[in-house]
């Protein structure tokens, strides 16, 4: 290794090192949020699927490696999900919902995409609930529903699955394994077991109705991705999730990156006021 390869290595471990206790901070700062964001997405690192993870909210990032994507790497160590004590908001992994202490919003984006799909297939209902998802976000726009309105939205929203409940017709038993269902009957009773989860953004202060906010605070690995392919180790990659954490919140907030970056590296970063 060469002179100048040397040091630029030692000023990354450097750097990675006096990251630590501020990443500490960003995590608390997470698990005392009352709305959190969570998503992951697939990364290569030494030609294998890892998992790139992360919570979030408008200022605050943190980002964790892990070979696996769900309940193992949520009760991980890297992993702050299960501290998070807010509302949580994500797609409708299983993982998810058994793990944590949380409450759970489910993304609406997500939702749409899945409704858009029966709706191609001439479901009548998913467009009857698609275009209930579309109005209710519409109507909680500029904050949430009165608790009065509440019960009116559950029963449309009861009335719109009791009615694809009698079109999504339950398979009959196999004589080998679990029925097949439908990605109708699927959709239909992800929503009827997490209707509170579902229609949280209508009903709670600060729960958005989509999940973009992670979606977004992702795109910068799947960028790297597409011009480096992989990681070729798991500290590499590992070193890679804290730096990335800190720059997107130096962002979130406003402040200098490269500036922030040298008060890291010569112990005189301080949280800007």
């Amino acid at each position: 290794m060469g002179v100048g390869l040397r040091a630029s290595f030692q000023l990354w471990l450097s750097l990675f090192e006096r990251l630590a206790p501020i990443e500490g901070q960003i995590k608390t700062a997470l698990t005392a949020a009352p709305v959190t964001h969570h998503d992951e997405t697939g990364i290569l690192v030494k030609g294998k699927l890892h998992w790139l993870h992360v919570t979030c909210t408008a200022f605050w990032t943190y980002l964790f490696v892990h070979p696996n994507r769900g309940r193992k790497a949520l009760e991980s160590p890297q992993s702050i999900f299960s501290n998070c004590t807010g509302w949580t908001v994500h797609d409708c992994w299983a993982s998810y919902f058994s793990v944590g202490k949380g409450r759970h919003s489910l993304c609406g984006a997500h939702l749409l995409r899945e409704l858009q799909a029966l709706i191609e297939a001439d479901s009548d209902w998913a467009k009857l609930m698609q275009t209930f998802l579309l109005e209710l976000y519409r109507l909680t726009r500029p904050g949430p529903l009165p608790v009065t309105h509440h019960a009116f939205w559950r029963a449309e929203y009861e009335a719109i699955c009791g009615l694809a409940d009698k079109v999504e017709v339950l398979p009959l038993p196999a004589s080998r394994g679990r029925p097949r269902q439908s990605k109708g009957r699927n959709l239909l009773d992800r929503l009827v077991i997490h209707q509170d989860a579902v229609l949280a953004f209508a009903f709670e202060p600060g729960v958005a109705f989509t999940n973009n906010q992670a979606e977004r605070d992702l795109r910068a690995v799947k960028v790297k991705q597409r011009v480096s392919n992989c990681f070729r180790t798991e500290s590499g990659a590992a070193h890679y999730a804290r730096l990335a954490g800190f720059i997107s919140t130096m962002r979130k907030n406003k402040q200098d990156v490269l500036a922030q970056l040298t008060n890291v590296l010569s112990g005189s970063f301080q949280w800007a006021t």
